[in-house]
């Protein structure tokens, strides 16, 4: 309810206009007499506060459409622009809608009997959202359900790995892990397989350890004694790349038979075997086949390197639509070009849909990249969302990373290990691991 003090006042007149339903009208008013006058345009924002949130209220119950509330925010938006009031307004909004949209898909997706993707949309329906007591029943009777079948599974993954059945097992841990969102059962698990895999190439005592690859994604290293009762060091680069070779081959077929044999393994970020003391970092050729070689570097060396390749990673080098990036045959390499060719209306539309969910709403690089493509959120093409992840240069993932894990430490009381767990899975906020170590270590 507005509260109107005299008359006379034309900020008042413009409030009793809002009050009576006559958006149109106030609009009119507002333009001819109080436009311009501080004072007065101050009065009509702290009276608009109330209105905002009766219509968000109202939207939120399903008393008004989305389309209406648009419209309305347009109008008050020429009144008043983009104001901290009206700025906050938008944000809620924004909140509500993304929530309403992921409370849609989860039906849709229980309806389906998909309740993986069910469990994962009802997780995105805010405590504002009256659908969110709804939401949070159905997400219990699904992780319970999920729990009984994830242990089942895991017992069905045991039995495969004691028969050495490595991929069926692995297949059937990573079915039991997407159940239920155990990352430390399935991490452990795989590397388990990895051990011995590694075993049956003859790399002596070997210990998996969990990296990441350039693009901050999970990726696994081996430790070892050596490779058949030989050290490292002792071997030449030729019979060290033989064995690679050979492991990553099973390796590949185990755990991705169907993606890149040379993306598969050994591309992180510190190397691929670690011996007495040194990392060995295998390249293989797999276009050509010739030019396959070994870089040895010792624990020093390798810290710094890790430290030129993470910063090569935050910084990577401007791409151009030709595919050259300082000029090439047929490019003029210039800004106007970059900006023809992809600044298109719907590419800034995508842009400026992703800032507000990274800006507002906190999401990683990969959850506003999937909101933007997905057909139950924004619906853009992948060019026009990989032009506003590209573009978003100012957003600090960091500190969303922890605005995340804020929210579930202080208002869904969970523990540090289960906020890591949910900030970086797949099936969750999909941060990268050094974004969530951020987010932990810099919990109050």
């Amino acid at each position: 309810m507005i509260m109107l003090t005299g008359c006379g006042n034309p900020a008042e007149e413009v409030l009793k206009e809002i009050e009576t339903g006559d958006a149109a009208k106030a609009q009119q008013i507002y333009e001819k007499k109080v436009s311009g006058d501080s004072s007065a345009e101050k009065m009509v924002e702290d009276g608009l506060a109330p209105v905002l949130e009766t219509i968000l209220e109202q939207y939120n119950t399903g008393d008004v459409t989305k389309d209406y509330v648009n419209q309305q925010f347009d109008i008050y938006r020429s009144m008043i622009g983009e104001t901290a009031t009206f700025v906050d307004a938008e944000k809620c909004l924004l909140e509500l809608e993304t929530s309403k949209k992921n409370f849609e898909k989860g039906i849709e997706f229980q309806t389906a009997g998909d309740t993986i993707s069910a469990y994962n949309s009802f997780s995105g329906v805010i405590e504002t959202d009256v659908n969110y007591e709804t939401a949070k029943g159905y997400m219990e009777a699904i992780q319970k359900q999920n729990n009984e079948q994830a242990q089942v599974l895991m017992a069905q993954a045991e039995e495969l790995f004691e028969q050495q059945k490595y991929q069926d097992a692995f297949n059937t841990a990573q079915k039991a892990y997407k159940l239920s969102g155990d990352n430390v059962k399935y991490e452990d698990f795989s590397r388990k397989i990895i051990e011995c895999l590694a075993t049956q190439c003859e790399i002596q005592n070997p210990e998996a350890i969990q990296t990441e690859d350039m693009r901050g994604r999970q990726a696994w290293c081996l430790r070892c004694d050596g490779i058949n009762g030989v050290n490292l060091n002792e071997l030449s680069d030729k019979q060290i790349i033989k064995t690679f070779k050979e492991f990553r081959e099973i390796y590949h077929r185990t755990f991705d038979p169907y993606g890149s044999l040379s993306s598969s393994f050994g591309n992180t970020t510190i190397g691929d075997f670690y011996c007495a003391g040194k990392w060995y970092d295998i390249h293989i050729d797999d276009s050509f086949g010739k030019n396959d070689y070994v870089e040895v570097y010792s624990e020093s060396e390798q810290q710094e390197r890790v430290k030129a390749n993470v910063t090569a990673a935050e910084n990577p080098v401007p791409h151009s639509p030709s595919g050259w990036t300082t000029g090439g045959p047929s490019t003029k390499n210039s800004d106007e070009d970059s900006v023809s060719d992809s600044g298109s209306q719907e590419y800034q539309n995508a842009l400026t849909k992703g800032l507000k969910y990274a800006n507002q709403l906190f999401m990683s690089k990969q959850a506003v990249y999937d909101q933007l493509t997905s057909s139950y959120g924004e619906g853009f093409s992948e060019d026009a969302a990989q032009y506003a992840i590209d573009h978003m240069t100012d957003v600090d993932w960091n500190a969303n990373a922890l605005e995340k894990a804020k929210q579930y430490y202080y208002k869904m009381d969970m523990s540090k290990k289960a906020i890591y767990d949910q900030l970086t899975s797949s099936y969750g906020e999909q941060f990268t691991s050094s974004q969530a170590q951020y987010a932990i270590d810099h919990l109050e």
